[in-house]
């Protein structure tokens, strides 16, 4: 999926609270945003203990 193609999974997690599509959503963007969180908090340990 691109970025558009998600609409749908946030559209179902953000009005409808489905579980389903947030993890869907994370597990598909899990890598990047941990490495964006890495370069942010500059800490491996950080960025773990940073709730997704």
């Amino acid at each position: 999926m691109t970025p558009v193609e998600d609409s749908p999974l946030i559209r179902r997690f953000c009005l409808d609270g489905d579980i389903r599509a947030e993890a869907e959503l994370l597990g598909k963007y899990e890598r990047a945003l941990y490495n964006y969180l890495l370069q942010m908090l500059s800490h491996r340990q950080d960025c773990e203990d940073t709730p997704a």
